[in-house]
């Protein structure tokens, strides 16, 4: 080899080996252990943690092989008999949750109570009777009182009871009746509709009102104090040891009152009316309050307010909270009973607190997780660090459009995800908002004919639509633009875009007033040409009502679509135009060969404009004929303003997101075609 040939060789290979030198590693060698160390520790904490939930989740609630039937009352008779009522006025006395007897009434059954020995059972019809019954539930006599029964507990000698009639009226009173008698030993009047009560051992009663107000009752039935709460109470419970009152009102929360009606705490713990309420102890002699809903949550909250568990306990409503021997009993409308473990709570909340540790953690972690693999890989992190450069020289700008950004992800962005958050809801203004995952997107393609006959019309004024935008507006600027005088073309130009100046609500009420049946303009030249079996009425015919608001606004000519028409034929050089005459084309060559072509971007934003303002557009529909005759004119966004109108906004925010899927898509097709033009050029 000559001395040429091996220098020759020495020099590849020494560029050779430059060049590996300058080629990056794939990844950052340093990078890489941050991100290992992360992964490890991820790991364990989903290792470590689950542990931990094991040992500290002990269970609040047990399940007992005793399920509810339509139970709307209950109470105890002793440790192993509850005595229930059902929805079909039946009352039950079970015997470790097996029937044991049961006695049929005709009337609904509005209180249940039974008294200490559980020799006598007292039942409260809406036929404005009180039903003494026997331990076997046999009939022993009846008590008459004057209005139906509301509610019922047993006192120490006797019964309670609670009756009146209507349902917002001051007819309603409370009385208390000695055992074996008719009579009551007194009658006391309430000041509106009772709609909670419970009794006081010596025969005394405490009891809330519609109006929202609590009332205590001596034995005598002489009020001892009135106390008004912020909303109506739906269930009292007396406490005897200390003569406080716990009360669960129609908005879920739960009130503690002392021995003279004065508030000692309060809390909001449910969006939901409150079912039944009770107190317990647990095994350290702490005191806690439970409530339920008439969603099937169960709430337990000590004396210092802190909610110690709240959770769904069932499926149906809950019919009450019972002390069976040394154990709280929760018997719901529809479900399973179960029992209440008070001295699991602590374990409950401590589980519960590292859930939501493993959560962040977690969360924490996986941002940790992906900053690390950033830093990893050598190309992600050379592109980090050159974005973040950038960003950091033109930082000046970034916080000059900070405040822009934010108006538009506050009102444009925030509000759009709130929709889209919403539509997986049932969002009402007549019930809890409750997420029912996509059981609006079923009713709406599946059962809702409305919007399936308003989807149909859509398809046909979106289709008209566009031919208008493409068609007229392009004809009148190709017209103008061929005009030789610019003081001509100004004139019309400046006459075209005038009427952009009337609002486009006016517009329509004076279509509206043109197909007037008696005195519109069209039935009148219809008239006038001897046309009169022609004449009718336009908007309230089922098979011209569409298409005449379809036709409304002709020529159809809008300053918009006009102006960017316009503006693209200024645009184009005169120079092709020269070179066309020269060719020999004529106007209509020209038209096709230069000016359709180069006006193309210009149709491509109309065309996204005319699609979402036809298919978001119901503001015409609803001033024209409000979606009739019948369902002739009916589109999915009067549909929607229907339901947001009667409050249904979950159901309507899905009908939005749809219509948002339909812009969506239609944009997308736009695009591609644009893609492919771009391609082939």
């Amino acid at each position: 080899m000559s001395i040429e040939s091996q220098q020759s060789v020495k020099t590849a290979a020494v560029g050779m080996t430059a060049s590996a030198r300058t080629v990056p590693a794939l990844f950052h060698r340093g990078a890489r252990r941050y991100l290992f160390g992360i992964l490890i520790l991820l790991l364990l904490v989903n290792l470590a943690l689950p542990l931990l939930l094991n040992r500290t989740d002990a269970s609040v609630l047990d399940s007992l092989d005793i399920r509810s039937e339509g139970v709307v009352l209950a109470t105890p008779l002793n440790a192993q008999q509850v005595l229930v009522a059902t929805l079909d006025n039946r009352v039950i006395l079970l015997d470790d949750g097996q029937p044991l007897h049961e006695a049929q009434f005709e009337n609904l059954v509005g209180g249940l109570a039974a008294s200490d020995d559980g020799s006598e059972i007292y039942v409260g019809t809406s036929d404005s009777k009180v039903s003494v019954l026997n331990g076997n539930l046999q009939m022993q006599r009846e008590v008459p009182v004057t209005g139906r029964v509301v509610g019922l507990r047993a006192a120490d000698n006797g019964f309670v009871v609670a009756y009146g009639s209507g349902a917002y009226t001051d007819r309603y009173w409370t009385s208390f009746y000695p055992a074996g008698a008719d009579q009551a030993a007194y009658v006391t009047r309430a000041e509106f509709t009772i709609t909670a009560m419970d009794s006081i051992g010596d025969g005394g009663a405490i009891y809330g009102t519609a109006n929202s107000r609590v009332s205590r009752l001596d034995s005598a039935g002489n009020e001892l104090w009135k106390s008004t709460l912020t909303q109506p109470p739906t269930d009292i419970q007396f406490i005897p040891a200390t003569e406080q009152s716990l009360i669960g009102d129609s908005r879920g929360n739960l009130v503690l009152l002392d021995a003279k009606g004065g508030t000692l705490w309060g809390i909001h713990l449910s969006e939901y009316a409150m079912r039944s309420v009770s107190t317990g102890t647990d095994e350290e002699g702490n005191a806690r309050f439970l409530a339920s809903d008439e969603h099937g949550d169960l709430y337990i909250v000590d004396a210092a307010t802190n909610i110690l568990f709240g959770s769904r306990a069932t499926t149906s409503d809950i019919g009450a909270l019972l002390q069976l021997a040394d154990e709280l009993t929760l018997i719901p409308r529809n479900d399973v009973w179960l029992t209440i473990n008070l001295d699991a709570i602590q374990g409950a909340g401590t589980a519960a607190m590292l859930r939501q540790v493993w959560i962040g953690l977690n969360i924490g972690l996986t941002l940790a997780l992906l900053a690390a693999l950033v830093a990893t890989v050598t190309r992600w992190r050379q592109t980090t660090q050159r974005q973040l450069r950038l960003a950091w020289r033109q930082r000046v700008a970034y916080v000059f459009v900070l405040p822009s950004i934010l108006l538009i992800l506050v009102f444009s962005y925030y509000p759009a995800a709130t929709a889209f958050y919403y539509s997986f809801t049932n969002f009402s203004i007549r019930n809890v908002t409750e997420f029912v995952g996509f059981d609006n997107y079923k009713r709406i393609l599946f059962d809702d004919f409305y919007f399936r006959v308003g989807f149909a019309n859509l398809v046909l004024i979106v289709a008209t639509s566009l031919l208008k935008t493409v068609t007229m507006p392009l004809l009148a600027a190709e017209l103008i633009f061929r005009l030789r005088n610019s003081v001509h073309q100004y004139v019309f130009r400046t006459l075209f875009v005038l009427p952009a100046v009337v609002p486009g609500l006016i517009t329509v009420f004076l279509w509206r007033m043109v197909y007037d049946p008696y005195a519109g303009l069209l039935n009148q030249v219809l008239r006038v040409f001897g046309l009169e079996e022609w004449t009718r009425a336009w908007l309230g015919n089922e098979s011209t009502a569409l298409w005449a608001i379809i036709s409304a606004g002709f020529p159809y000519i809008s300053a918009f679509p006009f102006l960017i028409y316009m503006g693209g034929l200024l645009n184009i050089s005169t120079e092709m135009y020269d070179a066309a005459k020269i060719d020999g084309a004529n106007w209509w060559r020209q038209f096709w060969s230069i000016d359709v072509p180069l006006l193309l971007p210009q149709m491509r934003l109309l065309i996204f404009f005319t699609l979402a303002g036809a298919i978001q557009s119901f503001a015409q529909v609803y001033v024209y004929t409000r979606g009739g005759p019948g369902y002739a004119t009916y589109v999915p966004g009067l549909q929607m303003y229907f339901q947001l109108a009667e409050g249904d906004f979950g159901y309507a925010s899905a009908i939005g997101v749809l219509l948002f899927i339909v812009i969506f898509a239609g944009t997308l097709f736009s695009l591609r075609f644009r893609r492919q033009e771009l391609e082939l050029s």
